[in-house]
């Protein structure tokens, strides 16, 4: 079993070493190892090649919404969304820019540059990012925000975390009463701060604890073939809500219900 976690570095607050020693703790037989950015490591030589970051650089532009409402993803992206996700593989340090993604479309890019070798069933590549990913839900006719996105490699969506799951009734409706604010002013900074327990916000170490419960569900649906648990206390639980993702996931990541921490003990003796 070979895992590797790549390194953006647009999410200072992750910390991805702690991310890979809680995978390594109750994982001893697995390689565990970080690696910069996904593009920049499986690119190697190439990335200084202007034809081969142009090409990544279409495919990746042509992966983003410009309407959440229409189904399929960019097929035609405009020039200055070709030169931006141009300038993040350039420098992916410098972060999203507010673009919104076709997950599984985003996910099917990474796919094409994956060395053949590192395809096969043992290994399993995770990448945290800072871009957020969305899915689309047949039955409402419209997009979610994704927290991860599953396979090889398995995508996890920083902002996809805040973005994603519901917040409480409670906050929304005094948010509502607020009426327009914007994330900095101080209004809603003390809201934020009271409902911080229900809640995650950006710059939160808490994020850490967030993405190492979700690179389990990814270990456990690429390994074992099972991502998500019905038991709201499993840290492979899918919730809908920011309350229940974090009930699920703190101090440390959560631990895994009896059925699933039975599943891990015993392949881990295969």
């Amino acid at each position: 079993m070979r895992i590797w976690l790549y390194e953006e570095g647009s999410a200072p607050r992750l910390h991805l070493e702690t991310v890979a020693q809680r995978l390594k703790a109750e994982l001893p037989g697995a390689e565990i190892a970080i690696r910069g950015a996904f593009t920049t490591h499986h690119l190697g030589a190439a990335h200084r090649e202007p034809e081969r970051l142009d090409t990544l650089a279409q495919a990746l532009a042509s992966t983003r919404l410009n309407d959440p409402a229409i189904r399929l993803a960019n097929g035609r992206p405009y020039w200055k969304e070709v030169v931006a996700e141009r300038r993040l593989l350039e420098n992916p340090a410098l972060g999203s820019d507010g673009a919104i993604y076709s997950g599984y479309a985003f996910q099917e890019a990474l796919q094409g540059l994956l060395p053949r070798e590192e395809s096969r069933r043992a290994c399993l590549h995770i990448v945290p990012t800072d871009r957020l990913m969305v899915y689309w839900w047949e039955e409402d006719r419209c997009y979610y925000g994704s927290t991860v996105l599953c396979g090889n490699p398995a995508v996890i969506s920083l902002s996809g975390c805040l973005e994603g799951p519901g917040v409480s009734e409670a906050f929304s409706a005094e948010l509502r009463q607020l009426g327009p604010v914007t994330r900095s002013s101080p209004e809603f900074r003390a809201l934020m701060a009271r409902f911080r327990h229900t809640m995650l916000d950006y710059d939160d170490d808490r994020i850490r604890a967030v993405v190492t419960a979700l690179a389990w569900q990814a270990v456990f649906y690429h390994f074992f073939g099972v991502a998500f648990c019905e038991d709201t206390g499993c840290r492979l639980y899918n919730s809908h809500w920011q309350d229940g993702l974090l009930a699920a996931v703190l101090p440390d990541g959560g631990k895994l219900c009896p059925a699933h921490a039975q599943l891990l003990q015993d392949r881990a003796r295969v």
